[in-house]
């Protein structure tokens, strides 16, 4: 399971996390927690605001984890429809080899 995604589940439960209380919900070290952190406030699915004792609280957006999985699932069926052109060409071109 990629770092992200271990941080977008737990974020399902607790939409504000810091950096520490990822590193405690997930199999993450806080080097990998802290790329992935940024990663996803990149992408947008989280914001960065810095509390009054000077904490990094990451919210993350409700739909975030849906949205990757989304994402993930409509490049799946892109791969397989492309295998599928490949494949129809493929028997296309067998087939015109055989008839001369």
């Amino acid at each position: 399971m990629s770092a992200e995604k271990e941080i977008l589940i737990i974020s399902e439960r607790i939409p504000e996390l810091t950096l520490g209380q990822i590193v405690a919900n997930t199999n993450l070290e806080m080097n990998e927690a802290e790329i992935a952190i940024q990663n996803l406030v990149t992408k947008g699915f989280a914001s960065e605001t810095i509390d009054t004792t000077g904490q990094k609280i990451y919210t993350f957006k409700n739909e975030a984890f849906r949205i990757l999985e989304k994402n993930r699932e409509i490049k799946a069926i892109g791969k397989t429809i492309l295998t599928i052109i490949i494949i129809a060409i493929i028997y296309f071109l067998m087939k015109k080899c055989e008839n001369g």
